[in-house]
C-alpha cells in the first residue's frame, strides 16, 4: 500500500517530465536493456547452439500475421515453413523480406532442408519465437546463411542500447537532481 501512496503522491506532485524520469523511463529502459543484451547474446551463437530440423517440405508461403504495439495493430508477412512430420512451423521473420523471393526460388514442397532454429530459453531472452529460423540447409548448401540475422540483430542490439542508455541517463540525472 505505501508504494501505491506514493505512486499516487507523486502523481500529483511532480510534473510529468519528472514522474516520468522517476517511473516510466527506467521500465522502459529496463525492457530496452533485455532487449539489447538479449540480441547481443544471439550474436554468440553458432550452429552447434542451434536446434536442428530436417525433414521435407509441405508447404512454404507467406501468412498474414498480427502483433501489437503501445499504440497500435501492427500487420506483417513472414514466409512460413512446415515439415513433414513435425506440427510446428517455422518462419522466416518479414524482416529479411529482401531473401524471400530467393527462398521461395530455392525451396519448393517435396524438398528436404534442415531448418536451424533457438532453443525455446534463447527465444525468451532474445525476444523471439521458437519457431523463428536462424539458418537453413538444402543439400548440404547453406540457403539462408546465419550471418544475416547475426547482423540484423547486432543492428536491432545496438539501436534499443542507445535507448536504452539515454533512458537510464535520465533516470540518472532524476535521482541525483532530486536528492540535492
Amino acid at each position: 500500500m505505501t508504494i501505491l501512496r506514493t505512486l499516487i503522491n507523486d502523481l500529483n506532485r511532480l510534473s510529468r517530465f519528472q514522474f516520468a524520469c522517476k517511473y516510466v523511463f527506467p521500465l522502459l529502459a529496463f525492457f530496452m536493456t533485455w532487449g539489447a543484451l538479449g540480441n547481443f547474446y544471439t550474436l554468440s551463437l553458432t550452429k552447434k547452439d542451434l536446434i536442428a530440423n530436417r525433414g521435407e517440405v509441405t508447404t512454404i508461403n507467406t501468412r498474414l500475421e498480427f502483433g501489437t504495439t503501445q499504440y497500435r495493430r501492427i500487420k506483417y508477412y513472414p514466409i512460413i515453413i512446415s515439415l513433414e512430420h513435425s506440427s510446428k512451423e517455422f518462419r522466416v521473420r518479414d524482416n529479411f523480406k529482401d531473401w524471400f523471393n530467393y527462398l521461395q526460388d530455392k525451396i519448393q514442397s517435396g524438398d528436404t532442408v534442415t531448418i536451424f532454429t533457438r532453443s525455446r530459453f534463447d527465444a525468451l531472452i532474445s525476444w523471439g519465437k521458437k519457431g523463428d529460423i536462424y539458418k537453413i540447409d538444402k543439400n548440404g548448401t547453406v540457403i539462408f546463411p546465419l550471418s544475416i540475422v547475426k547482423e540484423y540483430n547486432r543492428s536491432q542490439a545496438l539501436i534499443l542500447g542507445v535507448f536504452a542508455l539515454v533512458l537510464w541517463l535520465f533516470f540518472a540525472i532524476y535521482l541525483v537532481t532530486s536528492r540535492q
